[in-house]
């Protein structure tokens, strides 16, 4: 089996278990590194494993993606 290089945004979510602003949280605060490739942005394998590596030592929790809910009304 051929490992893939690099992720896209969306590959990089679901192999992590984390929703969209957590990914771009991670990327403006500097933790994660990503690039371009034409105009998709991209996360190589080495920079995916070493954030992985970091929020384990850390015991960071990544927010996981969750089923979205809607509110319930309330009644006044």
């Amino acid at each position: 089996m051929i490992e893939k290089a690099a992720f896209s945004v969306t590959e990089f979510m679901e192999r992590h278990g984390i929703e969209r602003h957590k990914f771009y949280d991670e990327v403006k605060s500097g933790r994660l590194r990503t690039y371009m490739l034409g105009r998709k942005r991209m996360v190589s394998r080495k920079v995916a494993d070493e954030w992985q590596a970091q929020i384990e030592m850390t015991g960071e929790q990544p927010v996981m993606n969750r089923p979205t809910q809607r509110p319930e009304a309330t009644l006044n």
